[in-house]
C-alpha cells in the first residue's frame, strides 16, 4: 500500500484499503479544525479529556467511495 504523508500526525489513503483500486471519489470533505467535525469531537472526546486541536489543524477529514468496490472509507 503506498502511503503518502499529509502532516506529520496524518497519512493520505491512496488506494482502496478493501480492494487496492487507487480510483475513488470524494463523498464529504472538512477540515478537523472547523465545524461540523470540530463540532463533533468537542462533543464526543471532551468528556474523555480534552481534544488537542493544534495536532489536527491543517488536516482534512475526507469520506470516500471506492470506484470499483464501493467501499466507503
Amino acid at each position: 500500500m503506498e502511503i503518502q504523508m499529509i502532516n506529520p500526525w496524518f497519512i493520505k489513503r491512496a488506494e482502496c484499503p478493501a480492494c487496492e483500486s487507487k480510483i475513488f471519489k470524494t463523498i464529504y470533505e472538512s477540515p478537523y479544525d472547523q465545524s461540523p467535525i470540530r463540532d463533533y469531537l468537542l462533543e464526543f472526546y471532551s468528556p474523555q479529556g480534552n481534544v488537542e486541536f493544534e495536532y489536527l489543524a491543517g488536516a482534512m477529514y475526507a469520506l470516500c467511495e471506492c470506484n470499483t468496490c464501493g467501499l466507503i472509507c
